[in-house]
């Protein structure tokens, strides 16, 4: 059976409380890092997932945005 896209991403927020809560003192810090970076996974494919089905109904302005917040526009793509 396979995960949904929502089901796989609270998956990941599960980890990244659970990484962060259990952190010592010492790794807090670390943790911290690490649950950014979990933030930036979780949120680009919500972003790009409601920009498509934004787009699919006829509204390029969600699309625009996302390009815009991942910085996507930014990326250099060779063939």
């Amino acid at each position: 059976m396979y995960a949904t896209l929502t089901q796989s991403l609270r998956a990941l927020e599960v980890v990244r409380d659970a990484d962060v809560r259990r952190a010592d003192p010492a790794g807090y810090q670390e943790a911290i890092a690490r649950a950014l970076i979990l933030d930036n996974a979780i949120s680009a494919p919500l972003q790009l997932a409601a920009a498509v089905k934004a787009a699919a109904a006829g509204d390029t302005a969600p699309a625009i945005a996302a390009v815009a917040a991942l910085r996507l526009d930014q990326l250099e793509v060779r063939s």
